[in-house]
Formats: structure tokens, C-alpha cells, sequence
């Protein structure tokens, strides 16, 4: 009884931890961005696009967030010597990937409840992961966020890859920047099939095009994920020693 509420009492510290560490730069950041999702829904006479909010314009947010929560562990000079603490790497990593999920949630239904506060209702083209064509249509907030929930998971996890194999905050921006970037600019052509937006998903009418789209993001998710995990532990790539002359 005492060992389980140690081990409570350890993980409920680690989440103290982790929250104390999210302050900085990166949370000023994104209180920014959703100002200007605030400051755009209120002063715009008409609906705004849904694609552009829900999908262009939150992929930087999700990039910021994945550093902010990464940033003590993995992304500067304190990573050495946390490498070297005989905690888990790997259940680091799920533990914080479970927290940035919830932030990305909540920051999600703060500028929809936003949104239905200005014009009372959001519509967009709905996909399903049913065999139901897409269709222009009202929306809720859960299918909204389910439409995309594969693409933030992706940039997510290739942020932090991007971290963990530089050990620099700036990798790991850079790599769901850069994705970001050239993925809007080539209007999803670079992907094709693979794509992050929904709006450059090839024609379907039964559908096949999104739900194998978005298994595919789910699945690379996962294998670079488990990368991340697989390089994170490995801790004499952290540990830099310096050698007799």
C-alpha cells in the first residue's frame, strides 16, 4: 500500500515538473497565435475558413507546443545531465506526449468556442472515417478536431525526432517547420497521397482517399515515435565525455 502511493505520489510530482517547465518563449508564443485566432474570428463580418484555422494555421502551434513540452529534457545543455538520471526515457516521452495531446485539445476548443460564440455555428467539408462521402456541411467540435487529430500527431512526433536526434530545440522546429512550410507552399503535392491537409485529398466518393490518408499519418506517427523512443535511450549519444590528452 505504501510502495503504490509512492509511486502515486512520484508520478503526480513528475506532472508538477513537467508544468513548472513549460514557461518561456514557446508559451508566449503560442498565447500569441491564439490571440490572433481570437482577434481574427471577432473582427471578420463572415465565417472564417475552417481549413485555414483548423488545419494551416494550427500545424505551427502544435510544432511550438511539442518544443515547449520538450524543451528541459531533450533540447539544450541540461539534456546531458538528464540523460544521465535513472529515470525512463521512453516513459518520459509518452508521459509528456499524453500532456502536449491535452494542451493541443484544449487550445483546440478555446478558438472553436471562439468561433461558435461569433457566428453560432461552424461548417466546413466533413469527412468521415466511415464509408460516407465528404460533404459541405455544420460540424462539431469533435468531428472537427478528428479530421485533423492525424496531422497534429504527426508534426508532433517529427518535431520531436527532430530534437531528439540534434539535441537542439531549433531541430526540432526546424524539421515541423520545414514540413509545414513546403507542404502549404506545394499546395500538398509533395505528399500527394500523404498529405497533411484535407483540402488536397485526391476525389473519393466513397470516401477511401481520407480514412487511408489519415491510417497512414497515424501509422508513420507511431513507427517515428518509436524512433524517437529507440534514439532517446540511447544514452551515450547524450552523455559527451571529454578525452585524456
Amino acid at each position: 500500500m505504501a510502495g503504490t502511493m509512492e509511486a502515486g505520489d512520484g508520478r503526480v510530482s513528475d506532472v508538477v515538473q513537467d508544468l513548472k517547465g513549460l514557461k518561456g518563449p514557446f508559451l508566449l508564443a503560442i498565447v500569441g497565435c491564439y490571440l490572433g485566432y481570437v482577434t481574427l474570428i471577432a473582427t471578420s463580418r463572415y465565417p472564417r475558413d475552417l481549413f485555414f484555422l483548423n488545419e494551416m494555421f494550427m500545424l505551427p502551434v502544435v510544432s511550438m507546443a511539442t518544443v515547449m513540452f520538450y524543451q528541459r529534457e531533450l533540447g539544450g545543455y541540461f539534456s546531458e545531465i538528464y540523460a544521465t538520471f535513472p529515470v525512463s526515457m521512453t516513459g518520459m516521452i509518452l508521459r509528456k506526449l499524453g500532456q502536449l495531446l491535452v494542451f493541443i485539445t484544449v487550445f483546440h476548443l478555446a478558438w472553436t468556442w471562439v468561433y461558435l460564440s461569433s457566428f453560432g455555428k461552424m461548417e466546413t467539408l466533413v469527412y468521415s472515417y466511415h464509408n460516407q462521402p465528404p460533404y459541405w456541411g455544420e460540424i462539431s467540435w469533435l468531428q472537427l478536431f478528428s479530421q485533423s487529430v492525424p496531422t497534429y500527431l504527426l508534426l508532433a512526433v517529427l518535431t520531436l525526432l527532430g530534437m531528439v536526434l540534434t539535441k537542439k530545440i531549433y531541430g526540432g522546429l526546424g524539421a515541423g517547420f520545414s514540413l509545414w512550410i513546403l507542404e502549404g507552399l506545394s499546395r500538398g503535392e509533395m505528399l500527394q497521397d500523404l498529405t497533411l491537409y484535407t483540402v488536397y485529398l485526391p476525389e473519393s466518393p466513397d470516401n477511401t482517399a481520407f480514412v487511408v490518408n489519415r491510417m497512414l499519418l497515424i501509422t508513420i506517427s507511431l513507427a517515428l515515435l518509436t524512433l524517437s523512443i529507440y534514439w532517446a535511450n540511447q544514452r551515450h549519444k547524450w552523455i559527451i565525455t571529454d578525452e585524456p590528452n
